[in-house]
């Protein structure tokens, strides 16, 4: 085989929550036969809600920095109290909600202004800010990325993002022409109607259907222009069957806001302490729950998350697959209302904000397991589960391209001309 078959053009579909356990000759023919005849790893994460840093980057948070929100360097007069601190939480949030139906860069409104003060949020990584822009790529916490490698640009890389489901198949005119070296997709709406539409599996089976016809002809098409596909998932959702109301919990404990301060994911809770008092009263709270479990964060290091100084954190409370943190810091009564409104994917929403699907749990947790396949009989499996951080130096590896020396990641595929040079 030539060195031009070896780098030919690579089309990465990243699936985000798409669920092997919905994989099937039902659901999802075209995939479930694509899974039977060519390579595949499983993939394992780390818990939090976002994982394309590293996907993209090739590491873990520790280096890129990326794992929600952390704390303030400094919280010295963060604590005192303003005018605005005096007005009750729902008509600052509501007002906060509001500001940010006008501009998207007001991140997690619901968090209500003295708690914001203490969270920097800049160590977000926003979907709707890759959506508009894809030049942030190229710079992922100072890291370079698979677009630095490639560039971004004709005869170089493409990415895009979408989340409107019924228009996938449009998409087709547009993507895949063999313009770019490396086209990397992400498909957001399979997680979102996901988050939504759990309770309902046959909406989900019709929805599985829906995408496997676009894999199909996505498929059909990269072969047509000798593009090879990558098809790409970093976990699944876990159905919700209970929740935990943590808020109410910490409100309950004899503590001062300015003894501790919090952070509410969906999946999980994350403190900071101000004095062993309240990290004690947390601990004795959180404990014994049989809805979760409490980890801090140095034993964060087995679930590849060596978080050194605590400053995303310094104890976790984990939930339990199916069990969902709620009332949490991404609900807002006003932007639930407006997306129930005005997006089909999250309509039951207006039903009850509680959402029915959830991942970013612990990664030995069965539905925190993704995918990669290479759609190319001339690839090969060096291994058969991988980690997330794996999907970087892999791609960069089938384009025949260079592997910056900061990726963690080990390849997962290799041609069989570069087994051979081997």
């Amino acid at each position: 085989m030539s060195d031009s078959e070896t780098a030919k053009p690579l089309f990465t579909c990243y699936i985000p929550g798409l669920d092997l356990r919905h994989v099937n000759a039902e659901n999802t023919p075209y995939l479930a036969n694509l899974l039977d005849i060519y390579p595949s790893a499983k993939l394992k994460g780390y818990t939090c809600s976002e994982l394309l840093p590293a996907i993209l980057t090739g590491t873990y948070p520790r280096d890129h920095g990326k794992y929600q929100i952390s704390i303030e360097n400094s919280l010295e007069n963060i604590n005192g109290a303003s005018v605005i601190d005096k007005l009750p939480d729902l008509v600052t949030t509501t007002a906060q909600s509001l500001i940010s139906l006008l501009d998207r860069r007001f991140d997690l409104p619901g968090i209500p202004p003295r708690r914001r003060r203490k969270l920097n949020l800049k160590t977000r990584f926003k979907f709707y800010a890759r959506s508009r822009d894809p030049a942030v790529l190229m710079d992922v916490g100072g890291l370079e990325t698979i677009f630095n490698v490639t560039g971004i640009g004709e005869k170089k890389g493409s990415y895009r993002f979408t989340m409107e489901f019924k228009k996938l198949e449009a998409m087709l005119t547009k993507i895949c022409q063999g313009r770019y070296s490396l086209e990397f997709l992400e498909i957001h709406s399979l997680d979102i109607v996901q988050l939504w539409y759990s309770d309902q599996p046959e909406k989900i089976r019709g929805f599985y259907r829906h995408m496997d016809d676009f894999l199909k002809k996505l498929h059909a098409q990269c072969e047509n222009n000798g593009i090879r596909l990558v098809v790409l998932s970093d976990r699944a959702l876990e159905a919700i069957k209970s929740s935990i109301d943590v808020k109410s919990i910490i409100s309950a404990l004899p503590v001062n806001e300015s003894d501790l301060t919090y952070f509410l994911e969906p999946p999980m809770a994350r403190f900071w302490f101000h004095n062993e008092k309240s990290r004690q009263l947390v601990i004795d709270a959180l404990g014994e729950s049989s809805k979760g479990t409490l980890i801090t964060y140095q034993d964060m290091a087995a679930y590849n998350l060596k978080l050194d100084d605590g400053r995303f954190g310094e104890l976790f409370f984990v939930a339990n697959a199916g069990v969902i943190v709620f009332p949490h810091d991404f609900y807002n009564p006003v932007g639930n209302i407006y997306l129930g409104l005005t997006d089909w994917k999250q309509r039951p929403r207006l039903n009850s904000p509680l959402q029915r699907a959830v991942h970013g749990y612990l990664p030995d947790t069965e539905g925190e397991t993704g995918i990669i396949l290479a759609c190319d009989d001339k690839v090969e499996t060096l291994v058969s589960h991988a980690s997330i951080a794996d999907v970087a130096p892999s791609l960069l590896t089938m384009l025949n391209a260079r592997v910056p020396n900061q990726m963690k990641g080990q390849k997962i595929f290799a041609t069989k001309r570069q087994r051979k040079l081997e």
